[in-house]
């Protein structure tokens, strides 16, 4: 930089020193090649002097994303079980990530998921049916296997890329007492489990689960609803839960206006909250991936949605309205630094999968680089 504006400068006053020198005698001196081939070092000098600040500027941004994604790699692999270190994948946890939105902050809209239902029900491997059937005679009236409903789970990991943004979601029925089989007596054999959760992250899902809608819940205002799931529940009474949890259920699959994951999502909405089609926009539904509970051999997908009303009104609905569903008994609105406090520093119990919907909500919110300097200012 420095020969360069030196030669410059000393071209620009060589030209200058000719008496009656105006500036376009000047310019033409100094840069003009057809009569002066050696000017070419002047165009060299004037590129130099514009380039490298301007290629500084970008080198500088590369390796600052760079800096970002390592630094955001470690933070992940630090908050990683040890029971899914061996898989890749964006994770919390027990929760890995099966597929996120190749958009993370933007999330898919539900007009971009497609749902392939296959009609054959999940059948159990021969290996595993007389212990199937001893487990359900014993636990028959301790687990209500009298209702032993359908529920829907994942045949493959769903597959979605930037040139090709829609996600695919192949389901299947399978049955509640088997879901409890595989989470009672799978789950808890580690070599099983990690021959399970190794063929779903190649493709294949081969075990039965309820495929769940995770979702948080964010009002207008910007405040993270925070939900105390009831003491009657059966998966984990008086938790936290950042926000909801609903099971995919049949009547999802109905004919009707909307599509499943819109109908999901507003039979979660007007259950869990008494909320309906006015409170929110069904565009700002967005799944922002399929998550794996590696702990009980769970897949779910992690939803976010911004309501159209503010946080105290959301508060008055819930203490004077009366709800279709009771499954949380206390609330809280959190703003998103509270949110990544908690997620580092947590008050409160918490359902297992929150700490992974935190950073998906808190990465939509802001996106990754600066949920890095966030987590880098709490941890320091």
């Amino acid at each position: 930089m420095t020969l360069a504006s030196g030669f410059l400068l000393g071209r620009i006053t060589n030209e200058f020193s000719p008496p009656n020198s105006n500036l376009w005698d000047v310019l033409q001196g100094t840069f003009s090649v057809a009569n002066r081939p050696t000017n070419f070092l002047s165009w060299l000098s004037v590129i130099l002097l514009a380039g490298v600040p301007l290629s500084y500027r970008f080198l500088k941004k590369l390796h600052k994303q760079k800096q970002y994604a390592k630094l955001f790699a470690t933070i992940l692999q630090r908050h990683k079980s040890r029971a899914i270190t061996p898989f890749n994948g964006l994770s919390w946890d027990d929760d890995l990530s099966l597929q996120t939105c190749p958009e993370l902050h933007r999330g898919w809209v539900a007009s971009e998921i497609k749902v392939q239902h296959d009609t054959t029900r999940f059948s159990m491997p021969e290996k595993y049916k007389q212990a199937y059937k001893e487990y359900f005679n014993k636990f028959h009236e301790e687990k209500r296997f009298f209702n032993d409903g359908i529920k829907f789970m994942l045949t493959r990991n769903p597959a979605s890329f930037l040139d090709s943004p829609t996600l695919s979601l192949n389901t299947r029925e399978t049955l509640y007492s088997q879901i409890q089989f595989y989470k009672d007596n799978i789950a808890i054999l580690t070599p099983e489990r990690n021959e399970l959760i190794r063929k779903a992250v190649d493709g294949y899902v081969e075990f039965p689960h309820s495929l769940c809608m995770h979702i948080v819940v964010v009002t207008s205002d910007d405040k993270v609803v925070t939900t105390k799931r009831s003491a009657k529940v059966s998966y984990y009474p008086n938790t936290w839960s950042c926000t909801a949890e609903e099971q995919l259920a049949p009547q999802d699959f109905e004919k009707g206006g909307g599509s499943l994951i819109s109908k999901w999502a507003g039979r979660l909405l007007s259950e869990e909250f008494g909320l309906n089609a006015e409170d929110y926009n069904d565009g700002n539904v967005r799944i922002l991936s399929a998550f794996l509970e590696s702990d009980i051999l769970n897949i779910s997908l992690c939803a976010h949605v911004v309501l159209d009303i503010p946080a105290s009104e959301l508060n008055q609905r819930l203490l004077i309205l009366p709800r279709p569903d009771y499954e949380f008994s206390e609330w809280a609105f959190l703003t998103h630094d509270e949110v990544l406090n908690e997620l580092f520093r947590p008050t409160k119990a918490y359902h297992p999968s929150s700490g992974y919907r935190m950073l998906m909500a808190l990465i939509r919110k802001y996106g990754e680089p600066t949920v890095v300097e966030k987590i880098l200012n709490q941890t320091k």
